[in-house]
C-alpha cells in the first residue's frame, strides 16, 4: 500500500542522509560495535582492550537476537534504512578511512540495534560519572551531607560525613578536556 511504500522510502532516505553526512562517525561506530577497532584501525593494546570490553558486554550478540524477533514489516523498514545507509557509504566513503586502509562492510540491521545499546550504555555511564563527580565536589566544598540525605533518602549520612572529610583534601581537575603535552 502507499503508506508502507512511503515509510520505506523515508527509512531509505534517512539512511542515505546518515551515510552521507555522518560517514566517518558511522564507520567508526561500526568498528566499535563489531569489536573490530584493533583489526580495522589500530593494532595496539588500548583498541584491543576496547574490543574485548564491547565483546564481553554482548551488545552485538543481543542485537542479533532482537533482530531475529522483528516482524517482517519491521525488518523491511530497517532493511530499507540499511540499504540507504550503505548506498551513501559506498558513494561517500571517508577519505581519511581510505588512507588508513579501513575496510568497507555493509551496515546490517543488527548494527543499528547494537549501536543503540552501546550509545545507551555510554550515556548512562557518563551520567552516573557526572553525578558522582557532582556529589564529590559538593561534599568537598562543604555542602551538608544532610542536604543530600533529604534529596536521596537511601543515602546514609554517616557514610557521607566520613567521605566529606576525605574529599576536603582532594584537588579536583576542572579542565573540561584533558590536554596532554607531547
Amino acid at each position: 500500500d502507499v503508506y508502507k511504500r512511503q515509510e520505506k522510502a523515508f527509512a531509505y532516505t534517512l539512511g542515505f542522509a546518515h551515510g552521507k553526512e555522518r560517514g566517518l562517525q558511522v564507520n567508526m561506530f561500526q568498528a566499535i560495535i563489531r569489536s573490530k577497532l584493533s583489526e580495522w584501525l589500530k593494532k595496539d593494546e588500548e583498541t584491543f582492550e576496547t574490543d574485548c570490553f564491547i565483546l564481553k558486554m554482548g551488545f552485538y550478540y543481543q542485537a542479533r537476537k532482537e533482530v531475529s524477533h522483528l516482524t517482517d514489516e519491521e525488518k523491511e523498514y530497517l532493511e530499507a534504512y540499511c540499504d540507504g545507509l550503505n548506498k551513501a557509504r559506498k558513494q561517500h566513503f571517508p577519505w581519511e578511512l581510505k588512507l588508513l586502509g579501513f575496510p568497507y562492510e555493509d551496515w546490517l540491521p543488527e548494527d543499528t540495534f547494537a549501536l543503540m545499546k552501546v550509545v545507551g550504555y555510554l550515556g548512562l555511564s557518563q551520567t552516573q560519572q557526572d553525578f558522582e563527580k557532582f556529589l564529590c565536589m559538593s561534599l568537598a566544598k562543604g555542602v551538608s551531607s544532610q542536604y543530600f540525605e533529604s534529596l536521596f533518602p537511601n543515602i546514609e549520612t554517616k557514610d557521607l560525613a566520613q567521605i566529606q572529610l576525605a574529599l576536603e583534601k582532594v584537588q579536583f581537575d576542572l579542565t573540561p578536556i584533558p590536554v596532554n603535552n607531547y
